[in-house]
């Protein structure tokens, strides 16, 4: 490992579990370990589902009922499409079904599964500025829409589920399509040294990147709009298809990851959370809650697609270490991924990429055989969705 490279202490979310009159109860990331030793956490629902054999009659899914996944229509380049539609391929013949967001309303459905991957921003987007009790009745108003939630979010299922003391919302991951498994490219047969997969943020580490680190080196900059130039970039591979994308990772040996989304205008951003109170329990928003006046941006921690898109691609995970490290609960830093917290760091490790890549490339490999050992999407039907078919299908 290279020395300048930092293993901070990881961030655990410490999920609460609750009692609650239907859904699965929340895991513990944080302690769910996998088979192998020193791995991250890794979700293990089926411990958690085995709890429904103690819940009164009245309280299960009921017999003969079909779980249903509901989905919001994603733009083709997104890893959401592609797995929609392989999970809407296996459905018919695995006890479930999968639709859209904007038919479901339409729709007599027994079982409802909200899969959302917008949050936390979209709680502080929709949260309306207002007192206490009009704000979590209009919480309640919306979680009773759904039976329950898979949410991307840690943070937004431990504040949700406390605060309407039962198990609505199981944090998960973006499931990978089978289809884009593909043999592991060896460092030395790529072509090239850097991609970052999404529009450019006009402040904070993603921007200064793109502008300080990434015209060294043969970069990729993979975004599904034109935005505006930078100093001296631009945009050169443009997100036609999810599938076009992942071709472009697979032949490039990193991948810039950051889990992290930056407010810039502390006041105004500080005045709308504190005019929110429903929010000030909840977790990703622990930065609005300082007054440090040499806190340049304010960080919320929100899982990206890409981070398994890239580790999926077998390219080396280059990670923003934002002191949330949302991303330990999948992945092992220094084994699986590195650390790099300046964009000094971040060009030093990628010049020693390219002079050393037999040091770096087992790295990549790792984290590349768990993605399709426990990411993929039938991994994510067994852990996530299995346990309510199960349930409705018992004796």
């Amino acid at each position: 490992m290279s020395p300048f490279i930092s293993t901070p202490k990881p961030v655990t979310s410490s999920l609460q579990k609750h009692q609650q009159p239907f859904g699965p109860l929340v895991f513990n990331l944080s302690t769910t370990r996998s088979s192998r030793k020193g791995a991250p956490a890794l979700p293990r629902l089926d411990r958690c589902f085995a709890r429904w054999r103690h819940y009164p009659e009245a309280s299960l899914p009921p017999r003969g009922c079909i779980p249903t996944l509901i989905f919001i229509k994603y733009p083709d380049a997104n890893m959401l499409e592609p797995m929609f539609y392989e999970l809407r391929h296996i459905a018919a013949n695995a006890g479930f079904n999968v639709v859209r967001h904007s038919v479901a309303a339409n729709l007599s459905l027994s079982l409802r599964i909200m899969v959302n991957y917008e949050e936390p921003n979209r709680f502080f987007i929709e949260t309306k500025a207002g007192h206490l009790p009009s704000r979590l009745q209009e919480l309640r108003t919306r979680e009773s829409a759904y039976d329950h939630c898979l949410t991307m979010c840690p943070y937004t299922a431990q504040w949700v589920n406390t605060l309407l003391h039962r198990c609505t919302r199981t944090p998960l991951w973006q499931a990978v399509p089978t289809k884009e498994l593909r043999p592991f490219i060896p460092f030395t047969q790529r072509r090239h040294d850097i991609i970052y997969m999404a529009s450019h943020s006009h402040h904070g580490p993603v921007c200064d990147a793109l502008q300080e680190v990434f015209p060294h080196f043969n970069y990729r900059w993979a975004t599904d709009r034109r935005v505006k130039q930078l100093h001296r970039l631009q945009p050169n591979t443009y997100k036609r298809t999810f599938s076009q994308r992942m071709q472009v990772t697979r032949h490039t040996r990193t991948a810039l990851i950051v889990n992290t989304l930056f407010y810039s205008n502390k006041l105004k951003d500080r005045q709308q959370y504190h005019l929110r109170p429903l929010l000030y329990t909840h977790g990703a928003f622990e930065a609005f809650k300082t007054t440090d006046r040499n806190q340049s941006l304010l960080c919320v921690p929100q899982l990206k697609s890409r981070t398994f898109e890239a580790a999926a691609s077998g390219a080396l995970m280059l990670v923003y270490e934002d002191g949330f490290n949302i991303i330990e609960n999948f992945y092992t830093p220094v084994t699986e991924f590195l650390y790099w917290r300046t964009t000094a760091q971040l060009r030093s490790l990628l010049e020693d990429v390219l002079v050393r890549p037999n040091v770096y490339e087992p790295i990549a490999r790792r984290a590349y055989e768990r993605t399709w050992a426990n990411y993929s999407v039938k991994a994510w039907v067994r852990l996530l969705v299995r346990p309510f078919v199960d349930m409705c299908q018992r004796p």
